[in-house]
């Protein structure tokens, strides 16, 4: 039988090997023709064989032969037990060869799939082999190790990208949905929501579990409106018939369409849509703590000016009440009748009246120059 593919690894350890025997030897103070006669070779034919030998033309030596090699040299396994071992870690050349395919396929998904796809490929092949080894140790074994060359490797990982891709159009449609419900929904019912989504998409993909058997109908959760239920069940209705038209309900990409999903599918790690959701609600109190820590300094800059002009002090009570204003600023915006009602309800209680007017006035208009820089989505609702 032809080998698979080129032995590059073992030529690698039989140069390294070569040259452990060739140290062996110049220890023992052997000649290769020497060495050649003590394996019980002719003169001559022994050195040839020997020389291929430590240059590691040799590429399928035997053991035996290796072994009257050091016995020769008066050496032991144990010299060259780090080199074998080496070899021996490494995965099976038809591992190697699958791992070779599957990562050129996903290559135009970018490197992050490369690497997840190798996390994935690496667990599962610890996972099956520990099962069997501990089946094997209660002497119970089931399971039947499983060889897998390149095709079928590459096979399951294209289904696998499939699903990714499925999984992404369901994750996003359902982002979609939480996006629309908006405050509508309560936080805590988001989860619910997106569940019986996925469990009624799952339903559609698999419509039946049996011959003649009727599907199961997906119970609705409790506790959630109407409104939400009947639009994300919509959704999912859309979502299958979008993909029964592009013919992608058991879509197995081939190599020349995987560049084509690179936007659409993050292998392995997809988000879901609550965590999308969630991100995206963090990210806009990000920029608004952000936005509102500048504006704020601003604010508190332009009234230490005024204070210094008037050869007065930045002393506590103008410390505490610039943040109120900097405040009801943010909370007011859009609607300054209110916003010029509250700031003034601040006013009490701080010394001097006409200079806490004119601060009020220099803080508030501060706030609208700067605050027309801020993006809208930094903007609280």
């Amino acid at each position: 039988m032809s080998r698979l593919r080129p032995a590059g690894d073992r030529a690698e350890m039989m140069a390294r090997l070569g040259a452990r025997l060739r140290e062996l030897r110049l220890k023992a103070g052997l000649t290769q023709a020497q060495v050649g006669r003590l394996m019980g070779w002719s003169a001559e034919g022994g050195r040839v064989e020997v020389s291929r030998l430590e240059a590691g033309r040799l590429q399928l030596p035997t053991l035996a032969l290796i072994l009257d090699y050091l016995r020769a040299c008066r050496a032991d396994v144990l010299d060259i037990r780090d080199i074998l071992k080496s070899y021996t870690n490494q995965p099976p050349v038809l591992v190697l060869e699958g791992r070779e395919a599957v990562a050129e396929y996903v290559k135009p998904l970018g490197q992050d799939a490369v690497r997840a796809i190798d996390e994935f490929e690496l667990k599962r092949e610890i996972a099956a082999e520990f099962k069997v080894r501990d089946e094997v140790k209660k002497g119970e074994q089931k399971t039947k190790r499983k060889v897998e060359d390149a095709a079928l490797r590459l096979e399951r990982v294209r289904r696998m990208v499939g699903r990714a891709y499925r999984k992404e159009a369901l994750e996003d449609t359902l982002h979609g949905v939480l996006k629309e419900l908006g405050d509508g929904l309560p936080r805590g019912q988001r989860s619910l929501v997106c569940d019986h989504g996925r469990k009624l998409f799952r339903r559609l993909l698999k419509p039946g579990s049996g011959r003649g058997r009727r599907p199961k109908p997906v119970v609705r959760p409790e506790g959630v409106g109407e409104k939400a239920l009947v639009l994300v069940e919509e959704q999912m209705q859309k979502l299958y018939a979008a993909l029964a038209v592009a013919c992608r309900l058991d879509w197995m990409p081939r190599p020349e369409e995987v560049g084509t999903v690179k936007d659409k599918v993050r292998p392995f790690r997809v988000k879901t849509a609550e965590q999308r959701l969630e991100e995206e609600e963090l990210a806009v109190v990000v920029r608004y703590n952000k936005a509102r820590a500048l504006v704020l300094t601003t604010m508190e800059s332009e009234v230490v000016r005024e204070l210094e002009k008037r050869h007065m002090t930045w002393g506590k009570p103008y410390q505490h009440w610039v943040p109120v204003v900097c405040s009801i600023c943010w909370e007011t915006i859009g609607r300054p009748e209110e916003r010029e009602r509250r700031v003034g309800e601040t006013l009490t209680g701080l010394p001097d009246s006409e200079l806490t007017r004119t601060l009020a006035r220099i803080a508030v208009d501060t706030f609208d120059i700067w605050v027309k820089g801020v993006p809208p989505e930094s903007v609280p609702s």
